[in-house]
């Protein structure tokens, strides 16, 4: 035992002497085995890194005790990277193949893992109860409730919703929704609002989708008038190591108004602290001849085991506006100015999520001229089922 801590130690005094020459494969090779076996992962990731800046040295199984040193330490983004990298030397390796599913799983992108689970062998596959197809992988649902308006006679305002998932094909997922929501106006109005929501998406490679989604709203007006309006949805997006980014755009349309809106979202992790995610979206909206922007700044991050916490900021004004892949659709003549949100998300277990969320709304009394500001306080719980 003591003659290898001797020899662990020479071979690390060799990597940290500066002489890139003395550098071979088959010694980088030893080294990192050594610490793989050890399970020493931060000497791992420091010795791969001090043979990135100094050589040109790269092999598969380098790559794959990178990516478990990653993975091990929960840092799944790079874990992903490197991983990826080691498909460059074998493309069909069972194991890169295996821990990329695994790092889609953990780190919550179903999308990612089911790509690289129809390339796992049919025993692993029956292990893990993977299937191309099914009917039903997900539901959720969710309550929430608004405070409303005694100044401008705004009731509280009543919203439920129930979601769907379905998985039609191992690079196909299918999202359904429906939802209804309840206000009164001055006491007399009864506002009532039922929709259907649908968003089909489809694995291009990995790291790359396509999205395209459909939502149908019925507006009703004291049950003796009602409106119809439709969005139709178009989303692409891209992740890669640290960073992901998206294009969405959209078509929201009444019987007198028409939205067009562009989302351009980038977020980059950090998971080295607390799993750090920063994101942002900027989105222009077009309604009928006037166009405006809206600006979301948010943050995701777990402090705590089993706990995540997202936080954000919604500024510009939210006509008409669309917000998570189309699922919300803010729609009301008394428009948001400006939103700030905390979403509280807790992994009951591997297959339950808890779901609360609290935001206060700053919004625009549309028919009042002078003074027509006013703020709601907005609660909701829910929960994610996937099976």
């Amino acid at each position: 035992m003591r003659k290898s801590a001797i020899i662990i130690l020479l071979n690390m005094l060799i990597f940290t002497s500066g002489k890139s020459q003395e550098y071979t494969p088959q010694l980088v090779d030893s080294i990192t085995y050594r610490h793989y076996i050890n399970g020493s992962w931060d000497s791992l990731i420091s010795v791969c890194r001090t043979v990135y800046k100094t050589t040109d040295i790269d092999f598969m199984f380098l790559r794959q005790r990178l990516g478990y040193a990653y993975f091990m330490k929960q840092n799944y983004a790079l874990s992903k990277y490197h991983y990826e990298r080691s498909l460059r030397f074998d493309a069909s390796d069972a194991t890169s193949v295996y821990y990329l599913y695994l790092n889609g799983l953990y780190s919550g992108d179903d999308g990612y893992a089911r790509f690289y689970a129809r390339k796992l062998d049919k025993t692993t596959q029956k292990t893990e109860n993977l299937h191309a197809f099914r009917i039903l992988n997900l539901v959720d649902a969710e309550y929430n409730f608004k405070t409303g308006s005694e100044l401008y006679e705004r009731s509280s305002t009543h919203y439920m919703r129930l979601g769907l998932g379905t998985q039609p094909g191992y690079r196909f997922s299918l999202y359904q929704s429906v939802s209804d929501f309840k206000q009164q106006f001055y006491r007399i109005l009864n506002v009532k609002q039922q929709s259907y929501f649908a968003m089909l998406t489809y694995k291009l490679k990995a790291n790359l989708s396509l999205s395209a989604g459909v939502h149908f709203i019925k507006t009703g007006l004291n049950d003796t008038a009602s409106y119809n309006s439709t969005l139709l949805l178009a989303k692409l997006a891209y992740g890669k190591h640290r960073f992901d980014g998206s294009l969405q755009g959209s078509v929201y349309k009444t019987t007198t108004e028409t939205t067009a809106q562009v989302t351009l979202h980038g977020g980059i992790s950090l998971p080295e602290i607390k799993h750090l995610y920063l994101y942002a979206d900027f989105s222009s909206l077009k309604y009928n001849a006037e166009a405006n922007f809206v600006t979301k700044l948010g943050l995701g991050l777990a402090p705590f085991n089993r706990t995540w916490i997202d936080l954000n900021v919604v500024n510009g004004k939210q006509l008409n506006f669309i917000d998570f892949n189309g699922l919300y659709v803010y729609n009301s003549t008394d428009y948001l100015q400006l939103k700030s949100s905390a979403s509280l998300y807790y992994y009951l277990n591997k297959n339950i999520t808890l779901v609360t969320n609290y935001i206060l709304e700053k919004r625009t009394a549309a028919d009042f001229s002078t003074s027509n500001t006013y703020y709601q306080h907005s609660i909701t719980g829910g929960f994610i089922w996937k099976f």
